[in-house]
């Protein structure tokens, strides 16, 4: 049996929904705005990336022997 860590999508969507939030609320054709919106989401990437726990997942190591097809 091999683990592999898997990474969370959590913080992916959690980006995506901070351009939503913001996008109620600030105009988007300012750049100030864009550029405000860009350094939360990705200050919010990293932030939930660095405590949202990783998962394992246990797979069956393959042999070698035996997935060759003659």
């Amino acid at each position: 049996m091999k683990k592999i860590k898997v990474k969370s999508v959590l913080p992916v969507y959690l980006t995506a929904l901070t351009w939503v939030v913001f996008a109620f609320f600030l105009s988007m054709y300012n750049y100030s705005h864009l550029l405000i919106t860009a350094a939360v989401s990705v200050a919010v990437y990293f932030i939930s990336s660095a405590f949202l726990i990783k998962g394992e997942v246990t797979v069956e190591e393959e042999n070698s022997e035996q997935s060759e097809v003659y």
